[in-house]
C-alpha cells in the first residue's frame, strides 16, 4: 500500500480536526493523559451495552446500529486524543502495526477469538 492510499484510507485529516478539537476542548485531559485513559473505561462500558442491546434486539436493529456507531466513535475519538497527547502519530501506528498483522500466523485462543502466534520484531 503507498502512502497516498494509506493516506486516504485512514482519513487523517478528519483525524486531525478531531484531535484539534479535543486539544481546544480538554486541554486538561491531553495535558494528562491519563485521564484519557480513564474516560475511556467508561466508553467502553457504553460500547458494551450497545453491543449487547444490538446483539439482542435484531428488529430494533437500526436504532441500536446508529447507538453501536456512537459508542464506537466514542472509543476512536478518545483513542485519537491518546495518541496526539503522547505524540503518536496515529496513522503511521496503525499502519505499522497492520503490515506487523499481515506477517503473523494467527489461531483460535480457546477464548472465543483469534491470537497470533508468532512475535514478528
Amino acid at each position: 500500500m503507498n502512502d497516498l492510499i494509506k493516506i486516504d484510507w485512514f482519513n487523517k485529516a478528519l483525524i486531525q480536526e478531531i484531535q484539534a478539537w479535543c486539544r481546544e476542548t480538554f486541554p486538561q485531559q491531553m495535558a494528562e493523559p491519563q485521564r484519557i485513559i480513564n474516560h475511556m473505561q467508561e466508553e467502553r462500558q457504553e460500547l458494551d451495552q450497545a453491543f449487547a442491546a444490538w446483539n439482542r434486539i435484531p428488529w430494533e436493529s437500526d436504532v441500536h446500529t446508529t447507538k453501536l456507531a456512537m459508542e464506537i466513535a466514542d472509543n476512536l475519538m478518545l483513542l485519537y486524543a491518546i495518541a496526539d497527547a503522547t505524540g503518536i502519530d496515529v496513522a503511521q501506528c496503525l499502519y505499522d502495526k497492520h503490515q506487523i498483522n499481515l506477517q503473523r500466523k494467527w489461531a483460535d485462543s480457546g477464548l472465543g477469538y483469534n491470537k497470533h502466534v508468532e512475535e514478528v520484531t
